[in-house]
């Protein structure tokens, strides 16, 4: 308003109560001069049915799509999904037991075991020479799980009544064999 030679703020805007014009304006309502009617009366009017201004007020406004709930659904029900599935898969691998991980060994003796090696080794020739110098009962605990390590002098011996399994309650014995080693630092 200053650029327009006029001293003082007309506008003034009040917090948290709105715009005012300032007490010295006086506002007066103005009538249309005659050239702003003479130039509306020559503008032609096209007449409008009451139906057909209602047909096209209705057709010109587009329904709201929902595909804006159909497509957040679609996520949330993927990812969901997509949390039993890892849920699911991180529950199994916890319970997975590192006994059903033993590979079976076929040792031709007399004994009715059923004997099982450490699947991390690729030789099981200590496993059956162990076998075949150790007496096993296998009347009552048959399942022996062997864990053997070349280099090593120690044996780990898991017997148990059936198949070691981790959905239920294993009857199981466990021995430890430890060979001398004659150059064993003391």
């Amino acid at each position: 308003f200053k650029e327009l030679g006029m001293e003082g703020d007309i506008i003034i805007t009040q917090p948290r109560v709105g715009v005012r014009l300032d007490a010295t304006i006086s506002v007066m309502e103005a009538e249309p001069c005659e050239m702003e009617q003479a130039l509306a009366a020559e503008k032609p009017r096209m007449p409008v049915d009451g139906p057909v201004h209602e047909e096209v007020a209705a057709a010109s406004l587009p329904e709201k799509k929902r595909l804006r709930p159909r497509c957040s659904l679609l996520w949330g029900l993927a990812a969901l999904l997509s949390c039993l599935i890892g849920g699911f898969v991180a529950w199994q691998t916890e319970f997975e037991s590192y006994l059903q991980s033993y590979s079976p060994i076929i040792a031709k003796l007399s004994q009715q075991c059923h004997f099982f090696a450490n699947n991390d080794v690729v030789d099981h020739v200590r496993h059956v020479n162990f076998i075949k110098r150790s007496k096993f009962e296998c009347d009552e605990y048959s399942w022996v799980y062997l864990t053997l390590y070349p280099g090593q002098a120690r044996v780990s011996v898991i017997r148990c009544r059936q198949p070691f399994s981790q959905w239920r309650d294993n009857q199981c014995l466990t021995k430890y064999y430890i060979k001398e080693v004659a150059n064993a630092p003391a």
